[in-house]
């Protein structure tokens, strides 16, 4: 006769009640989730009413299974013409000209219009270089190479217009890519997939690799398309027939962006129907920017962290097969203080595994004016010197910094791979009166440029300035977020990284 010990009943009789417990945790877990989505689920119902701009999705646009190993730019550029036709016929010329719409890129008599501009920027384009070099100015064969140009997510190819101008005249044949759902209208954006932004780059790629020859193949990515250009550079270690391009310019790359991305898909569980429409969208606001979309759909977040997620973890991969050395030298400029991307990420995720010495991270650091300091977060005070003392660094880190706390006045601190000590340059300017650091939209814009750039720039007659736009009033009455007009849109230390830029391609 087997005796059960006396400790057995009691041992199940914890273990059901230490299941019940766990059941009734789980239980109102998933009842406060449930209740907090259906909450922000029925406050999406409050946002403003949907244009036709959020509800169209252009049927002609690129998708990537368009895209194949004999698709030419030409081709692409061809289709892209049909979707800029589809845009005005089917949007453009059924909203029309109203007071409503005085402001709106959509409507075809608005300043607000790509198309009352020079040059219609939200478009694929190619130019060739500037001119032929002088006498005291030939260095080398002439034209001396082409560069790829990749936008940024919401934006179009204008953002990297100056950058463009600045290569043309070193000697680079221009290509600006305008990736799938950009460029056009919203709705657009909000059905598009990294699939086709990545399948667009290949054709861009490739087309850029040709008009270079036999002279130098660079790609040049800002935020989104700052990963898609670390992404094409994967694949061409991986495939031996893509060239991979000889160097990267990257502004604030999208290598890591932050977490509450990966919830940008739980919208769809209700979104489908129309009563909840407009939870597909994170904000809803009036599109007064000729070149940049102010609504944001939310899968545009979704795609965007599935693609920062990819490049993360091929890097690991390739690094894991010992060819991280075949990376091409990469020169990245980025904002101590970025909202839209991890700035940690873009050092431990790409840089700390980079084998090239020559690679370069210029790291804008925020406002240390002594007065600013009790305003400013602490969170990011000791990333700098981080960075710099970190034993993986094999690479130049360069940090615009004030010169002292005493003065807004700047300074290039720059040290050498694994240096603990580096050289300093002052730049001969200063922090703009107010400005307390840089911000993710500011990098690649100068402070003339007619658009996005300070006081002193002249815009396009009729065109807001939208670098300069500071509303003073009642809160809760705007339309458009605050914060975002507060958002510093030109980068007061452009010519630092002009002049980065012309020696790195030298």
């Amino acid at each position: 006769m087997v005796m059960s010990s006396p400790e057995a009943p009691r041992n199940r009789r914890f273990a059901a009640r230490l299941l019940s417990w766990t059941l009734r945790l789980v239980y109102t877990a998933v009842l406060i989730v449930l209740t907090l989505y259906l909450g922000l689920a029925f406050q999406s119902r409050s946002k403003p009413a949907l244009a036709l701009w959020h509800t169209v999705s252009l049927a002609s646009e690129f998708r990537a299974q368009h895209g194949g190993p004999k698709t030419s730019f030409a081709d692409y550029l061809e289709r892209e013409a049909r979707v800029f036709e589809d845009l005005e016929s089917e949007i453009c010329r059924v909203v029309g000209h109203s007071q409503e719409t005085l402001l709106s890129r959509f409507d075809l008599e608005s300043r607000a219009n790509p198309r009352h501009q020079p040059r219609n920027w939200n478009r694929s384009y190619q130019l060739d270089v500037a001119e032929t070099p002088s006498a005291d100015n030939v260095r080398g064969a002439w034209p001396r190479g082409a560069a790829l140009l990749i936008h940024g997510l919401t934006d179009s190819p204008y953002s990297l217009r100056r950058v463009g101008d600045i290569l043309r005249e070193e000697g680079y044949r221009i290509v600006g890519l305008r990736l799938p759902g950009h460029g056009t209208n919203p709705g657009t954006l909000a059905t598009t997939s990294t699939q086709d932004w990545k399948a667009a780059v290949r054709i861009a790629a490739r087309h850029t690799a040709r008009l270079a020859a036999d002279g130098k193949f660079l790609v040049v990515g800002y935020s989104a398309g700052g990963a898609l250009a670390v992404d094409y550079t994967i694949d061409s270690v991986l495939d031996e027939g893509l060239r991979t391009p000889d160097r990267l310019v990257l502004f604030s790359p999208a290598i890591g962006i932050t977490r509450f991305a990966a919830l940008a898909s739980w919208h769809k569980l209700v979104s489908w129907m129309n009563y909840f429409e407009k939870f597909r969208w994170q904000n809803v606001q009036p599109e007064y920017d000729p070149f940049k979309y102010n609504s944001f759909p939310m899968n545009a977040g979704e795609q965007m962290h599935r693609l920062a997620l990819s490049v993360q973890r091929r890097l690991r991969g390739l690094d894991r097969a010992g060819r991280m050395g075949e990376m091409p030298e990469i020169l990245a400029f980025q904002s101590l203080i970025d909202s839209t991307v991890l700035t940690q990420a873009i050092i431990s995720d790409l840089f700390d595994d980079l084998k090239q010495p020559g690679s370069e991270l210029v790291l804008f650091d925020l406002n240390r004016i002594a007065p600013l300091r009790p305003f400013i977060s602490s969170r990011h005070a000791d990333l700098p010197e981080q960075v710099r003392a970190n034993p993986k660094r094999r690479y130049v880190l360069t940090l615009i910094a004030n010169v002292d706390e005493g003065t807004r006045a700047v300074a290039a601190f720059r040290y050498p791979p694994g240096a603990l000590l580096g050289t300093s340059r002052p730049l001969g300017v200063e922090w703009p009166q107010g400005v307390y650091s840089l911000s993710h939209v500011a990098l690649p814009f100068s402070p003339d440029d007619p658009l996005y750039g300070g006081p002193a720039s002249a815009s396009p007659s009729g065109l807001l300035r939208l670098g300069t736009l500071a509303p003073r009033g009642e809160k809760g009455l705007l339309r458009v977020s605050v914060s975002n007009l507060m958002r510093l849109r030109y980068n007061p230390f452009f010519g630092y990284v002009e002049t980065r830029l012309r020696a790195w391609v030298d």
